[in-house]
Formats: structure tokens, sequence, C-alpha cells
């Protein structure tokens, strides 16, 4: 029997609903004593025919199947559903006319359901606040050099007073600096330098372990559940002017300065060991040409290097051309190798380069505000875009293949590529001082910022287009991607 309930406008804004159903057991004896055209005995022993069919009484006793094949009876349904019509629908009709339900609020949802994500900015301020070091006391010290985890849960900060890395600059440091470890925004661990931090990075497997150098050309390794940094070994091979690159690669360090030379390291028991080299010497000299930013082929297998000089040069390297360290390598010299080619590059210093994960494409921002994107293996430019100011960093997205990041002196850009070749899809006001990284699973970025006079990490939110992982949007991404580089009928994932 079902029981009917009416709401009253008196009443208030909640009804208990007795359950008619609970406890309820039907027999087997009840069910075969029941008036309906057919019992349960009769159900398990007649033998569903036309005849049958059409010999019964009632007209809407038939049979169907069931998902599984087997014959079951709808005549029993269909009675109880004709008999209890009438009353439920006067009872819902009642229901609908009260004003019981006027202190409550309906949403009826909308038919995208992403519609209220993007009706958000492409590019917000998530918090205030910045990530700053508690212990940096100095005025004077800024956020030179940042990293994350490959998780993007943790973070690297390295303070130190600011020097302009080229060779106009001072030749000598003496000023202390700070690294820190930031997990989850709050700091971990941290220690200090005896000479100006110019650049960190984080191990991608083991995030306690952090590579950095300095500004007198040391490369150090720091073991954040220790105390204090290990140098570098004593090695005949060494920097001779102020790194301005770390990177992992595997188990090894790479490392490039201002002296034009590029080094690889490996662990040693009291810190790094150099193990191959190789010189980028300017054409038709001997003498190395000042290295200013590095990125690493995405493929881990791969000997691919691009490195930028501080003359503009952006150079496509091959990792196998370098010399390995021997014992007479002390006298013999750094050996100037040339590189694999060189592609049309900047006018001034080339302070970012970036690989893209998706697609054989590169990309390289200068002081002289031009933005080149590159096929990996070709020297000409595929695609320029030209601003107004110096650019100081760049970073591709991990979800969104034709989206990239761009920071200047007093802006965030957002430029997607599939969307607009010239212009950012979004832009933020801020004093970035250069590091820019995408974290890999959540919208948000990390920006080495300037604010309220004092320097840290600012993390912007980004809209739901700029990360969404959409299968049909990356496609659509690589495709205007391989469009772009002439290769729409080829494969267009890594495959050079």
């Amino acid at each position: 029997m079902m029981q009917a309930i009416r709401f009253s406008d008196q009443g208030g804004t909640t009804a208990a609903v007795p359950s008619t159903w609970r406890d309820r057991k039907v027999a087997v004896a009840a069910t075969e004593m029941q008036t309906d055209p057919i019992g349960l005995q009769h159900q398990e022993t007649q033998v569903v025919a036309r005849a049958s069919v059409e010999a019964q009484t009632d007209p809407t006793v038939t049979s169907a199947r069931s998902s599984r094949g087997r014959l079951f009876d709808v005549g029993p349904l269909t009675a109880f559903l004709q008999r209890v019509e009438r009353p439920l629908a006067d009872m819902l009709m009642e229901n609908l006319q009260t004003t019981a339900f006027s202190e409550w609020g309906l949403d009826w949802g909308t038919d995208d359901v992403d519609e209220a994500d993007r009706n958000q900015p492409l590019l917000q301020v998530s918090d205030t606040d910045l990530l700053v070091d508690p212990d940096v006391v100095d005025p004077d010290m800024t956020l030179v050099a940042m990293d994350k985890s490959q998780s993007g849960n943790s973070l690297v900060l390295g303070y130190a007073i600011p020097h302009r890395v080229t060779r106009a600059a001072d030749t000598w440091c003496t000023h202390a600096s700070r690294l820190s470890m930031w997990q989850a925004g709050k700091p971990t661990a941290s220690t200090t330098l005896t000479s100006c931090v110019t650049t960190v990075a984080i191990h991608p497997d083991t995030s306690a372990w952090v590579a950095a150098g300095t500004w007198l050309g040391t490369v150090l390794l720091w073991d954040t559940g220790l105390t204090t940094a290990a140098t570098s070994a004593a090695s005949s091979i060494a920097h001779q002017d102020a790194v301005t690159a770390v990177r992992w690669c595997g188990p090894m360090v790479w490392s490039i300065a201002l002296d034009g030379a590029l080094i690889e390291w490996r662990r040693a028991r009291d810190g790094l060991e150099a193990v191959r080299h190789l010189v980028v010497a300017i054409p038709r000299t001997q003498l190395g040409c000042g290295l200013m930013s590095m990125a690493m082929h995405p493929d881990p297998v791969s000997s691919v290097v691009v490195l930028a000089t501080e003359v503009g040069q952006v150079i496509h390297m091959d990792a196998r051309r370098m010399k390995a360290v021997g014992k007479a390598a002390a006298t013999q010299g750094s050996v100037a190798t040339a590189p694999h080619f060189r592609y049309a590059g900047h006018v001034g210093v080339v302070p970012g380069l970036a690989f893209n994960a998706f697609v054989p494409m590169c990309v390289s921002v200068g002081d002289d505000g031009k933005l080149a994107l590159y096929r990996v293996f070709r020297d000409t430019p595929i695609h320029l875009v030209h601003m107004a100011t110096p650019l100081l960093a760049v970073a591709w997205s991990p979800l969104r293949p034709a989206v990239l990041a761009v920071t200047t002196a007093t802006s965030l850009s957002i430029y997607d590529l599939a969307a607009n070749l010239v212009q950012p899809v979004a832009t933020l006001a801020l004093n970035c001082t250069g590091s820019v990284f995408f974290h890999p699973t959540l919208p948000i970025i990390y920006v080495g910022a300037l604010a309220g006079g004092k320097s840290g990490v600012q993390t912007v939110r980004l809209g739901s287009e700029l990360v969404t992982r959409d299968i049909g949007v990356r496609r659509r991404d690589v495709a205007a991607l391989a469009k772009l580089m002439g290769t729409a009928d080829e494969d267009e994932h890594w495959d050079e």
C-alpha cells in the first residue's frame, strides 16, 4: 500500500517519511492466493506461447525478457502502477503549489558543466602572500634562483645579492647567500653559502638532492637532510667564471658558466667530480663564449642540449661531442668544441630556453624582446613574436601543448599558440624577477616576484581553459603546432 504525504504551508522545511517497504516479507503462499491474472505458481509452470497470450482476459498481462534472457511477468507491476497513478498525481500537484519550500533555493545547474570555470579570469593571484625565506633579513638579498620538484610539491629558493651576470660585473663575490627548501608552503630546510648563489636544480627523482651554482664558479650538491652544502670535488676541470645554469640528467649534474664550458658531474664521496666537458668557442678563436641558459631534450636517452650565449647565439649541441676528463687534461687545457649547428639567434643576452614535451619544438626569449620558436633540428625559426620589453624567462605548459608562459620585469603573459600566434591570451601585471614554472598537475604557476618590498614566489591561478586534460584539446594543440612546423602530414610527436 502506498502512503501519500502532504506538505503543510505552516510546517517546517523538513518532513519525516516513514518507510512502508522495510521488513516486508512476501510469502509464496500469499502470492499464489492473489487475484492478479497470473500467480507465481502459474508463472513458474506456464509455457509462453502466442495462443495463451491471446486467450487471456487481462490485456495488460504480457511477458518480457530481462537483460539476462529469462522470462518475467510485468502484469502485477502494470496493475500496481495503474492503481497509484491518480492519487500520486494529485499529491504531486498539491506539493507543487505549496509554499512549504519557499525558504529553500533550487539550482538547476547549467547545460555546460564548465561554464562557471570559464567565467573565471584566465590569470589571477591565488595568494597575496609571497613565499619568502623568513631567515633572510638583509634587505639587499632577493630571490635570484628557483626550481620545483617533478611532483610540483617542493620548491627550492636561492637568495643572494643580485649581480648582473655579465662580464662587465664584479669579478669576485664574498657575499653570503641562502638556500631553502619548501614543502606545502612551509620551509623545511635551509643552508648558508659563502658565495652568491646563481642557479639551483632539484633532482627529478630524489627531491632531497639539490644542485646549485655560485658566482665564483663552484657547483654544489646539497642534501637537505644535512646541515651544510657539499662543494664540488677537486678536479682538473672546473668553471673559471660564474655558473649560470645547472640541470640534472639522470644521476649526473650538468652545469654551464660564463667561461663557455659545459661540464658533466657525478656524485663522489665528498661532493661532485667532473666526468666530461666541452667548451663553446667564439668563432675563429679558442676563447670560450659565455653561456647564459640551457635546455635539455625531454627524452632522457637523447643527447641533444640547447645552449644560449651572452651575445644572442642559440646553439644546438650533441652531448656525445663532450670530452672525457683525463689526467692529461690539466696540462692540455680546455679544448674548444664546435657546436652541431647554430640557430638564428637574438641580439643580446638570451636568459630563457625551454623544450616542448609534446612536439619537437623549443623556444627562446631574449633581452631584445623577441620570442623565437624553433623546430629542434632546423636552424631557422618557424615563428617570431616581438615585444617592446626585455624577456626574462619562459616555460611550456605540461598539460596544454600550445600554451606557454613568459615573464618580463612588469608582467606575466600566457600564450596559446593554437588560438593566437601573436598576442597573449592573458596578461597579469606582476613585478617578476625571472623564473616561472607550471605546476605539473594543479592549475597554478610559480613566479619569482617582488611585492611589498619583499622578494619571493608568487602563486598564480590559471583558468580551466589553460589546464584542461581534454584529449580533444590536446590533439587540437598538437595539430596547430604541427601545422606551424610544416609537419601536418608527418608524425607530429617526437620522431627526430
